[in-house]
């Protein structure tokens, strides 16, 4: 008896506060959701095909090409070039262009400095080739280089980096086979942290825009490096006969610049935002549970105290 009497006292304390229970599991609710979405970071892979990839070096060190076999080296469209073989290194704050026109890689350093980069050429102990602003690499498997030889190429990407953007020299000139190619295809795939087990989640998959152009800077700026390696083979061509880029980076950034041109004059902005990963976060899930489950219960017990209430009554 003694039992059953405090048991309905606690009971009947419990309903009559439940909804000032209620209250504290929701705004409880929506702290674990801005921990989630704020104090984690999320984590974004990219796999596209391109034919036009740019970034701006922020690790010279990690942004070294490494050139396995003769490549040709151009001072200018109507230069013969040179066959050069090392590894070339872009300075600090130069951006690396991939371009690929009629099949051929057409790799350029630009920097508002006068030297862009430095080749360390192969069996040389001479000082290494000084790059500047006019100097590209072209890779081909029809070069006199080569000599139909070539390999697959993987180039590091270390920096702010932009996916199928069309060369201002390209569009210039009218480069047909650039400007028809496919400059931008492929997926995002997004994933979430999770802050207190360390450990990363699936949190959703992105399809990007034939045609578009991916960023990783966000619109206010916010510099959001990416990191992986493109890959080239002109052996590995499409349907038309066309070579391209094959193209795996990660990236911290909280949003992705997806631009695609819309009916205006503006290229249209579509925010890949990572907020999304707070609802397949387990943290969110498991807590959602528990609240869940509390409701549940605290309505078994108030059914309970009820049913106890009239049996009372009727004694």
């Amino acid at each position: 008896m003694i039992w059953r009497d405090l048991f309905l006292k606690m009971l009947s304390w419990f309903v009559s506060r439940r909804w000032a229970f209620y209250p504290f599991c929701f705004f409880a609710f929506l702290f674990v959701a801005f921990y989630v979405g704020v104090q984690t970071k999320p984590v974004m892979i990219i796999e596209a095909t391109t034919r036009s990839l740019n970034y701006e070096t922020i690790n010279p060190l990690e942004s070294r090409i490494n050139f396995p076999f003769p490549v040709l080296l151009k001072k200018s469209l109507r230069d013969k070039g040179t066959c050069i073989q090392g590894v070339l290194e872009p300075a600090l704050g130069t951006k690396v262009n991939f371009t690929i026109s009629n099949n051929i890689l057409i790799i350029r350093l630009s920097s508002d400095e006068t030297r862009t980069g430095y080749m360390y050429v192969k069996g040389s102990s001479d000082d290494p080739y000084a790059f500047d602003n006019n100097d590209a690499i072209w890779v081909s498997q029809n070069s006199a280089c080569e000599k139909g030889n070539i390999s697959t190429l993987s180039m590091p990407i270390w920096g702010v980096t932009e996916i199928g953007k069309i060369p201002a020299a390209a569009t210039l000139a009218g480069n047909s086979d650039l400007l028809s190619g496919v400059l931008l295809q492929g997926k995002v795939t997004l994933f979430g942290r999770n802050g207190l087990e360390r450990g990363i989640y699936p949190a959703g998959e992105v399809t990007l825009p034939v045609g578009a152009r991916l960023s990783s800077v966000s619109v206010d700026g916010t510099y959001a490096p990416a990191w992986g390696y493109a890959l080239f083979s002109p052996h590995h061509v499409d349907e038309n006969g066309l070579a391209s880029l094959s193209v795996y980076a990660t990236t911290e950034a909280e949003e992705l610049l997806i631009k695609r041109m819309a009916s205006g004059p503006e290229p249209e902005v579509i925010k890949l935002s990572a907020l999304s990963h707070i609802a397949g976060s387990p943290l969110f899930i498991y807590f959602g549970t528990a609240i869940t489950a509390l409701f549940v219960l605290s309505e078994f017990l108030i059914a309970l105290a009820e049913l106890l209430k009239r049996r009372n009554h009727e004694k």
